[in-house]
Formats: structure tokens, sequence, C-alpha cells
């Protein structure tokens, strides 16, 4: 009907590889992580990158300030065994930072999870407003 499809567009059957800097940890079948991070600077960047094997996952990033959660990235579920999820948030304000991963939806299988967590101060020459 529209023509022959060019093979660039083909979708490859090529999962994320792990990159040599990554750490590894494995999330039990039904089971959650959470790895805190302290920011002391305002205005830090906190970066991830992160892979699954075994299937997706459900991740969340947010802080608690006098019993309030800030959501920076609500609990999503994320195809992280087909492509590496990356990101980056900026901290506005010093504090813990958690990063939640979630395999409670599965009941069976276990997630090993590659993962590279990164928090960079602002550079001098970032304008302060």
């Amino acid at each position: 009907m529209g023509g022959k499809v060019p093979t660039s567009y083909y979708l490859s059957n090529n999962l994320p590889v792990a990159k040599d800097y990554m750490k590894t940890m494995t999330i039990g079948a039904g089971g959650k992580k959470k790895m805190k991070y302290d920011v002391d600077i305002a205005r830090s960047i906190l970066k991830w990158e992160f892979m699954t094997e075994g299937g997706d996952i459900k991740y969340r990033i947010y802080n608690k300030n006098s019993n309030v959660t800030n959501d920076f990235v609500p609990l999503s579920q994320v195809d992280s065994h087909m492509v590496m999820e990356e990101g980056e948030i900026i901290c506005y304000e010093p504090g813990q930072y958690t990063l939640e991963f979630d395999n409670t939806f599965s009941y069976l299988r276990s997630k090993k999870l590659r993962y590279h967590i990164l928090i960079n101060p602002p550079s001098s020459s970032e304008n302060v407003y």
C-alpha cells in the first residue's frame, strides 16, 4: 500500500548493555529497594541511568521535608529491560533524595538491576536565580 519499508526503520532486537562502571543489585520478587542520597549543595544535579534483566520495573524519585513528600519522578513502570532508562533532576534544596525501585507487582520474578547514580554540584558559571 505504502511501498516497501526501508530496513533502517526495522526495530532491532538489541537489548541494552550494562556499562563497566555500573553497580549491580537484585530486587527480589515482590520486593522494593530504596537508595538514599544526601545532597549538600542547592541546585546540584542528580543523574541516573539503569537497566534491568528479567523484565520491567517501577521506579520513583522523591524527598521528604518536614513530613511533606515531594515527588520528582512519580512512580512509573518502565521497560528498562528493553531500553536503558536515563534522566536527571535539579535538586533545588539540600536534603536527602530517595531513589526507589519497586518490584511488588511481580510475584514470581526477581530483577537484576544495573545502575549508576551521580550527584554533580552546580557549575560555577551557572546563574543563580
